[in-house]
């Protein structure tokens, strides 16, 4: 009977196993460039007319506009609206990749890489830090949303030249709460990663953000479904949603980097 390395070294063996690690790529791939639309479709739809879709709105990520002390909404048809939702995008997307960087570089060198042999890099907790604040907020969001209390934290009436009150959203009570949430994961990865190995690390971290976006996204949809009387992108539950996907995304860049250094140790014995 072939052992498990026989097997491996079997032309169909490796065949399999090529296909498989394609079809992972190309799934990465595909889900990568959908989460890049999605991003920035408001300003799309807005230029060329296309189907509504929401983007960041409804998310703390949302372009909001401090204006005499009132953060209002930018409108589809403000002519700031296009460059500022693509700079606020753009951020939000470089955020994230740079999270995935500094995750996958070891101590002492900017290439990603992943290393038995070395300590994680001291910008490794940020980046892993960044994801699972996203993870928790949207799960917070969440939860929040259940209770019918999302909207008390995220909203509030403004006067505007009508005379009569409008709901406009304001993300600052999250964004304090997200920095303290930042930080707190900060503490917690950076004493974890002086334990470990920068491989280890990288494993820990991704196991853990696999299951924190899946538990966002199980938790999220159904509330998201079964709500109704409100714009969608007003609930907490799509802010589950956005940043669940999102971290689902942020998995596959490291991920196929583990992939790929798995291969080649196992290519070389």
């Amino acid at each position: 009977m072939a052992t498990p390395l026989e097997y491996a070294n079997l032309p169909t063996g490796r065949r399999t196993a090529a296909r498989v690690r394609g079809a992972i790529l190309a799934a990465g791939v595909i889900f990568t460039l959908l989460g890049l639309v999605f991003v920035y479709w408001p300003p799309l739809f807005a230029t060329f007319g296309l189907p509504e879709l929401v983007g960041l709105f409804g998310t703390p990520f949302a372009p909001v506009n401090f204006v005499s002390d009132r953060p209002v909404w930018y409108a589809i048809a403000d002519p700031d609206f296009g460059p500022r939702y693509w700079a606020l995008g753009t951020v939000y997307l470089g955020v994230v990749l740079l999270g995935q960087w500094v995750l996958l570089c070891p101590a002492g060198s900017w290439r990603p890489r992943v290393s038995p042999d070395a300590k994680p890099a001291k910008l490794a907790a940020l980046g892993g830090a960044f994801v699972a604040t996203l993870l928790s907020i949207g799960l917070l969001a969440t939860i929040l949303e259940v209770g019918g209390h999302s909207a008390r934290l995220s909203t509030h009436d403004v006067i505007r030249g009508t005379g009569y009150p409008e709901v406009v959203q304001d993300f600052r009570a999250l964004w304090v709460v997200m920095a303290v949430v930042w930080v707190f994961w900060t503490t917690i990865l950076a004493g974890y990663f002086r334990t470990v190995d920068h491989r280890t690390a990288v494993s820990k971290v991704l196991r853990w953000v696999l299951t924190g976006s899946v538990l966002n996204v199980l938790a999220a949809a159904p509330v998201q479904a079964t709500k109704s009387g409100d714009c969608f992108c007003a609930r907490g539950s799509y802010t589950g949603l956005v940043f669940g996907l999102t971290a689902a995304l942020w998995l596959f860049g490291p991920a196929v980097l583990l992939l790929y250094y798995r291969e080649l140790r196992r290519a070389s014995h």
